[in-house]
């Protein structure tokens, strides 16, 4: 895109996945500044109501970033059935790894409206990345598909809502600054800005 970033996108479907899409962001000036960044989305058909798994790692010669998500669909706050339904499973997972969150880094009050309790940024590769996968799969399993139009409906202006948000917002530059500072965030935005393009993809050509 630029003679120094390769990007690689591959994606897929299953019987409750309506897209599996994946950007990988390679990016090297000349061996002195390497960039790796890998980009997930996994998206339920709507006629499943589970939440859209996020994963993004971003990696450095000297340092990994694994940032990691499961995106509810609808309001816990008002709909207490909905709450109970997912945060049963959610909060322990959170809770578990909380450790590893580094100090200082604070969710916005407008990535709260997409962003669960269990939000991770871990600043090294770690075996934890694997549970919030089991966590999905485990719920997937679990989940029957609605018949309901409306309800439908519903779920899916509910996923374009976050991948609209992802693509316009851009938040992982505002992560990047917090967790590696402002001067190596400025050098990695390329890459990293490159990896919302699959979000922008997923509102547009998948949903």
């Amino acid at each position: 895109m630029d003679g120094k970033t390769e990007l690689r996108m591959l994606s897929y479907e299953a019987s409750k996945i309506g897209v599996v899409r994946s950007l990988c962001v390679d990016q090297s000036d000349m061996m002195q500044h390497c960039v790796q960044v890998l980009d997930l989305g996994i998206f339920p058909r709507p006629e499943i109501d589970l939440p859209i798994f996020c994963a993004n790692f971003f990696t450095t010669a000297s340092m990994s970033i694994i940032v990691l998500d499961l995106d509810l669909l609808h309001d816990v706050i008002n709909q207490r059935d909905y709450k109970e339904k997912y945060y049963k499973h959610l909060i322990p997972l959170g809770l578990k790894y909380a450790e590893l969150l580094p100090g200082g880094v604070k969710i916005t009050n407008e990535s709260l409206r997409f962003f669960s309790l269990t939000v991770n940024y871990m600043d090294q590769t770690h075996k934890p990345y694997r549970s919030p996968f089991q966590v999905r799969f485990e719920l997937m399993d679990k989940a029957t598909e609605k018949t309901r139009g409306p309800q439908i409906m519903c779920n899916l202006e509910a996923q374009r809502r976050y991948p609209t948000w992802r693509a316009e917002k851009d938040p992982g530059y505002q992560v990047l600054t917090r967790l590696i500072g402002e001067t190596r965030a400025k050098q990695s935005d390329l890459g990293y800005r490159a990896s919302s393009f699959i979000f922008l993809y997923v509102v547009v050509f998948a949903l």
